[in-house]
């Protein structure tokens, strides 16, 4: 249920108030909501959330790369953030997919094949229960 259209109201702050809601019922579990969400292997509504925005940039995988842009070895093959004048485009899916995808780790984006990107990615993101983007821009 939580699933249905996160991508499109997951970065909101209404996705607060359900993460909340999530720590709420897991710490009425037990004290750590952190290591419950381990446990349990469930993702918090941001894993969800980042989860969905980059398995959504993975299947359109057309968008400028900066080795296509830029002359010289950019180091990485990460995909080119468009720079943004409104509020609303620095919100947009797109732009933090984008964000998201550059900021994942390597050894995932890698991955060619799409059922083992995604086994991989929600790996990593039930061993990391983040409850805001900044904690996973921070990893």
């Amino acid at each position: 249920m939580i699933r249905y259209g996160i991508i499109l109201w997951g970065e909101e702050r209404k996705s607060v108030k359900i993460l909340q809601i999530q720590k709420r019922v897991l710490h009425s579990i037990k004290e750590s909501c952190r290591s419950v969400f381990k446990q349990l292997k469930f993702l918090t509504v941001t894993a969800l959330y980042i989860f969905e925005v980059l398995i959504y940039i993975k299947k359109i995988m057309y968008l400028r790369r900066n080795s296509g842009i830029y002359e010289c070895n950019t180091r990485r093959c990460d995909f080119h953030v468009p720079s943004c004048n409104t509020s609303l485009f620095k919100t947009s899916v797109m732009n933090t997919g984008i964000r998201l995808y550059n900021k994942m780790p390597t050894r995932i984006k890698q991955l060619d094949r799409f059922r083992d990107f995604k086994r991989k990615l929600k790996l990593f993101l039930l061993d990391h229960p983040f409850y805001s983007l900044n904690e996973f821009f921070c990893v």
